[in-house]
């Protein structure tokens, strides 16, 4: 337990906070949006039935937002190509990013409160797409270990690789593991469940309260935005004194 207590740090704080917001606008994409901002295989498969069951206009529009998911990950990549041997923290580029690509959303009008699936709301729907790529595509280890803030099946495999091995092998690393992977999990389906209840509460009529629901990520990121600052300078610190 104290080798897992010494886990507890910067890093881990991050992860958990973006994991957190992953699961919050990933629901809001599905349920005020209808579709997925991070999760392109869901889009993938509904992209297709739309086709095959003839509403070619929203199976081209989750093509589009498929599209700008990848073109989002190029961005990323891109960006942090550029910042490779600069000063500035790479991370809270692109955190800054992210907050930049949630803005928008408090202003844009929702278009699919009341289930009408003709109104595409297409601005609003690039802007979750460029966040959810940013996101994916950079924070994808804490303490060395993989994790992914916006979908959680590679993270499943994860924790039943753990308890495989800490039943075969009984070894500590695992149990830790173990612990840190079902705690980011944990707080994914803590951003779902309060985005749904906030959601179920506040009354799907009110398209202001609907946007304003993004102050909670958005708050949320902006911590985090401050918090790899220090992140940063601790990991320069480290660097300094090897």
């Amino acid at each position: 337990m104290r080798k897992f207590l010494s886990k507890l740090n910067i890093e881990l704080l991050m992860a958990l906070m973006l994991t957190f917001i992953g699961g919050f606008i990933e629901i809001y994409s599905l349920r005020v949006h209808s579709i997925f901002a991070g999760m392109q295989t869901g889009n993938l498969i509904t992209m297709f039935t739309d086709f095959i069951d003839g509403n070619m206009v929203q199976g081209l529009y989750r093509l589009l937002v498929i599209g700008v998911f990848l073109l989002g990950c190029f961005l990323a990549e891109f960006l942090r190509f550029l910042l490779r041997k600069g000063k500035l923290p790479k991370e809270s580029v692109i955190l800054g990013f992210e907050i930049v690509f949630l803005l928008p959303l408090l202003f844009l009008p929702v278009g699919n409160i009341h289930g009408d699936a003709e109104w595409i709301d297409i601005v609003a729907d690039i802007f979750l797409a460029l966040f959810a790529s940013f996101q994916y595509t950079t924070f994808r280890k804490v303490n060395g270990e993989s994790y992914a803030t916006t979908m959680m099946t590679n993270l499943m495999s994860n924790i039943a690789k753990d308890v495989f091995g800490l039943i075969h092998e009984k070894d500590e690393d695992d149990a830790i593991r173990l612990l840190e992977h079902i705690l980011v999990l944990l707080f994914f389906v803590l951003g779902v469940i309060s985005f749904y209840f906030t959601y179920i509460h506040i009354g799907t009529d009110s398209e202001l309260a609907i946007r304003l629901m993004i102050l909670i990520p958005l708050i949320i990121l902006i911590f985090v935005f401050v918090l790899s600052f220090f992140h940063h300078a601790k990991e320069q610190n480290q660097r300094i004194n090897k």
